[in-house]
């Protein structure tokens, strides 16, 4: 009796368990599993929407810039000047005492905008006024020969970060009569890339790229060495490394790009708490579940066994064990009904 009740026993607690793992599966590809992916679906629009906002943010300053280099480039009178120099009809010293003071009417008109070289045709420096490098990359200006307005590399100039912009002098009758080097302090730029939108430099950090992968702007001084780290194989085009993002948008006119560094670790901090404590509220009712099965289960189990000793011991004989006489009356009509079903031979 012993050895034939056991077994069921078992396997009554082993269907308990088996429906308490399928109500936990149940719950958590209905419900918890749905939300754990709502929750990175939007920790993931965060990360575009920052990247959106900075990329909005960058391209203001630098369309600002555009507008400032396309004003200056434009100005009539100084053009008019420097076509009559090429020309032979107005000296180099008549040309800067006329233009000079104009274009210094241009930086004090505008704090960004820390100096302007004019140069020639052939790279020659016709007019300078404000701060400006010992060494003028002239040469790279003059390499765009085409009507828009580049931004080249930056470059320090005294104290400022420098962002430069060559932008072409076209006259409507001589055509390309030189170009223009803007110097603009690239304080606003640094301040969008260093502080953007108030995020945690060591959540996601943001830089920029020149055309040749080279990073150009970066918070160096704020943020973490395993974003850079990150950064530089992402630029070396090696596997991303374990627990980092790296997300890139092109700049409108320009061939730089802006990227961000995620910590996944730290940016998913808030949501990989939440589901944890999901995790552990879905585990602790599952066993209170469990717990409360078996509690009730233990009296109707205990019953069943009671009742099965009770039904052998009245279907044996005390002193031999045997079946007694009642039971075998059974199991002979038991038998007869099972001979006239099949049609077989009975004895």
């Amino acid at each position: 009796m012993i050895h034939t009740v056991k077994p069921n026993i078992l396997m009554v607690y082993l269907v308990a368990g088996l429906s308490c793992l399928l109500l936990t599966t149940t719950f958590y590809l209905g419900g918890f599993k749905p939300l754990a992916d709502r929750l990175r679906s939007g920790h993931e629009s965060e990360i575009d929407f920052s990247m959106r906002a900075s990329q909005w943010l960058v391209q203001g300053v630098l369309d600002r810039h555009f507008a400032l280099a396309r004003q200056t480039a434009s100005r009539t009178a100084i053009r008019q000047q420097q076509v009559d120099h090429l020309q032979g009809r107005l000296s180099l010293a008549a040309l800067r005492g006329f233009s000079n003071p104009k274009l210094a009417d241009a930086l004090i008109a505008n704090d960004e905008l820390l100096g302007i070289e004019r140069l020639g045709p052939s790279g020659e420096r016709f007019l300078q006024v404000g701060l400006l490098p010992d060494e003028s990359p002239a040469e790279a200006c003059l390499a765009r020969k085409d009507s828009g307005i580049h931004l080249l590399e930056p470059m320090p100039l005294g104290e400022y970060p420098v962002l430069v912009y060559c932008s072409p002098i076209i006259d409507p009758a001589a055509g390309w009569v030189g170009s223009d080097l803007l110097y603009v302090n690239a304080s606003a730029l640094k301040a969008v890339i260093e502080r953007p939108q108030e995020r945690d430099l060591r959540t996601m950090t943001f830089g920029l790229a020149g055309p040749a992968g080279d990073i150009l702007f970066w918070p160096r001084t704020q943020a973490p060495m395993d974003s850079l780290e990150a950064l530089e194989r992402f630029r070396q085009g090696q596997e991303q490394a374990s627990g980092h993002l790296v997300r890139v948008l092109d700049l409108e006119g320009t061939d730089w790009q802006l990227f961000a560094v995620v910590n996944e670790q730290r940016f998913f901090a808030e949501t990989n708490e939440q589901l944890g404590r999901l995790t552990l509220i879905l585990g602790l009712l599952v066993l209170v579940i469990f717990a409360l099965t078996v509690a009730t289960l233990r009296p109707i189990i205990r019953t069943l066994v009671e009742a099965h000793g009770l039904a052998e011991r009245a279907q044996r004989d005390g002193m031999t064990g045997l079946f007694n006489h009642a039971h075998m009356q059974e199991l002979v009509e038991r038998e007869i009904q099972r001979s006239r079903r099949y049609r077989n031979a009975f004895s």
